[in-house]
Order: structure tokens, then C-alpha cells, then sequence
């Protein structure tokens, strides 16, 4: 190989290094901001169900909104939606709770919480936690 050529191919690879490392540490990177979706599945509530689900319904609302998230109900009775944004980011569940205990299902969330339903951005287990343990703290 001359040495022009072998100029030219070191010029090359060390122009297509920083799109290597970039492409290769972007994965990497987004790799480790996703993590397994926390689910809250039959969670027990810690009382025993004194007051009905009308306490369990008070447990929770007053729950969610110490943690941030904004409620409805879109039949009284049925599920609990709740919602939580940043302003950068949202996030929607249905709760649904009987005298022992709830579960909580995703309806949506914004695109940067990264949610594909096996794993998402840890911050979307951050609020789902902090919402599953104060409804837990709260019916204590």
C-alpha cells in the first residue's frame, strides 16, 4: 500500500471515530436510562377495610394528590385515573381498588419517559413507587 493511500484511510477512520463512539456510547447511554417497568399488581392496603370503598376511594385520592398526580373518575365507582407531568413529561394510570387492596395500569405517557412496556426511564418508576407507597402509607 503506498503511503498517499494509507494517508487517506487513517484520514478516513479517524474522521468516522467520533460517529462510531457516538452511535456506539448513544446506545449504551440509552441503554442504561431504561430500566423494568415497575408494576403494582394486588397491592395490599394495610388496614383491614374499616369504612369500605368509600375509604379506599379517600385513601387513594388523598394519596395521589400528595405525591403530585391530579385524579378523576370518569364513572364513580369505577376506576381512578391518575395523571402526573413535569412539564417536560406526563404520565396517565387507571387504578383500580377493592377493600384489600389496587393495581395500577398504564394508559399513557409522554415519549421521553421512554415507556415500551417491558422497560422505561427511571423516573417513571420513581412517581409510579411514590404513588404505590403512599396510598400504602396513607391506609395505615
Amino acid at each position: 500500500m503506498t503511503s498517499h493511500a494509507t494517508a487517506d484511510r487513517r484520514g478516513l477512520l479517524r474522521s468516522a471515530a467520533p460517529l462510531a463512539a457516538a452511535l456506539l456510547g448513544g446506545g449504551a447511554l440509552m441503554a442504561c436510562r431504561q430500566q423494568p417497568v415497575h408494576t403494582v399488581s394486588g397491592t395490599p392496603f394495610l388496614s383491614d377495610g374499616r369504612g369500605g370503598l368509600a375509604e379506599r376511594r379517600r385513601i387513594i385520592l388523598t394519596a395521589a394528590a400528595t405525591q403530585g398526580w391530579t385524579t378523576s373518575e370518569p364513572r364513580r365507582g369505577g376506576p381512578i385515573v391518575a395523571r402526573r407531568s413535569d412539564g417536560r413529561r406526563m404520565i396517565a394510570l387507571e387504578i383500580r381498588y377493592d377493600l384489600h387492596g389496587f393495581s395500577f395500569r398504564h394508559i399513557d405517557s409522554s415519549a421521553n419517559l421512554l415507556y415500551g412496556g417491558a422497560e422505561a426511564h427511571p423516573l417513571y418508576n420513581e412517581w409510579v413507587r411514590g404513588l404505590e407507597s403512599a396510598i400504602v402509607q396513607q391506609s395505615a
